[in-house]
């Protein structure tokens, strides 16, 4: 099932696909009826946490919000999400379907690619985990806003996942840079909300595969003038522990990186999508933040 979507990234990087119908179903209830409610209720102020943990990076839970969009971060921990909202009772489910697909699309890459073993998908925390994993489903809502339409809702970027998975939003807005003719392409446009998603290949995919399979650029442009853009994408991260071991290994490969510290030091690199102003890289020492992320 997932097979033309591992195709589709080794030859341009990022994939559509057809959800399974009950995490489509599960998608559209989320997107189309539970989460307008929940954006504009005391709960999603409630749930604020702060826009960076106690070592200066991107925390990514709870809630947040700018000028331009509003999110609510949430992990997998068992079969339930946290932080756990009455007001969203399909995000259960969403986060462990949308996990479950992105984990066979990583199946599916290492037979096109002869890989041995588990190598992608023996990243994952495994499956049973009850603690949270590293692993994240961003619930978005961009405002809409006809003064901003030519303007970028989310600047173009790389995520540092293994896959990210966002199922198609009702309000189109997802560009990617298509590799194979280097354009900027459109996938939500003709394609059926909730019933479709893209996935996109991230910074810790190409790092393992040496480049084979490139971060998919990609952005949030404001085509939405009416109303607002709800989207929920998932990305499928590494558990923080695991050793990111290159394939094909070659003689002189550096000691192995835990992906915590990978993301970490991607984060300090970079101004974050998410957030209007990233942290210092030279605020902090990466190993001892890696070291107190670990035990988060």
């Amino acid at each position: 099932m997932w097979a033309s979507a591992a195709d589709e990234l080794l030859s341009r990087n990022w994939a559509l696909i057809e959800l399974p119908p009950s995490t489509a179903s599960a998608v559209k209830q989320l997107l189309l009826s539970e989460a307008a409610h929940f954006f504009r209720s005391p709960l999603f102020d409630e749930l604020k946490e702060p826009p960076t943990t106690e070592h200066g990076a991107p925390s990514y839970r709870g809630t947040f919000t700018n000028s331009h969009r509003s999110v609510l971060f949430a992990r997998l921990a068992g079969d339930g999400a946290l932080p756990c909202c009455a007001q969203l009772p399909s995000l259960d489910q969403v986060c462990v379907e949308l996990h479950e697909v992105g984990r066979e699309v990583l199946v599916c890459l290492e037979d096109r690619l002869g890989m041995q073993g588990s190598t992608l998908h023996g990243l994952l925390e495994p499956q049973g985990w009850c603690e949270e994993r590293a692993s994240i489903l961003s619930l978005f809502e961009y405002k809409a806003s006809v003064e901003r339409h030519h303007d970028s809702a989310c600047p173009e970027h790389v995520d540092y996942s293994l896959v990210t998975i966002i199922p198609c939003a009702a309000a189109p807005g997802l560009e990617v840079l298509d590799l194979d003719c280097f354009e900027w392409k459109s996938p939500e446009q003709g394609s059926e909300c909730c019933k479709h998603a893209v996935v996109l290949a991230g910074e810790v995919l190409e790092y393992v595969t040496r480049g084979r399979i490139p971060a998919t650029t990609h952005r949030v442009v404001n085509h939405f003038q009416e109303e607002p853009r709800i989207s929920c994408p998932y990305l499928l991260h590494a558990a923080h522990k695991a050793n990111l071991a290159r394939w094909p290994g070659e003689d002189g490969d550096e000691l192995l990186v835990s992906a915590a510290e990978f993301v970490l030091k991607s984060q300090l690199a970079k101004k974050s999508a998410v957030y209007e102003q990233g942290p210092d890289p030279s605020s902090m020492d990466v190993k001892a933040a890696n070291s107190r992320q670990s035990r988060d």
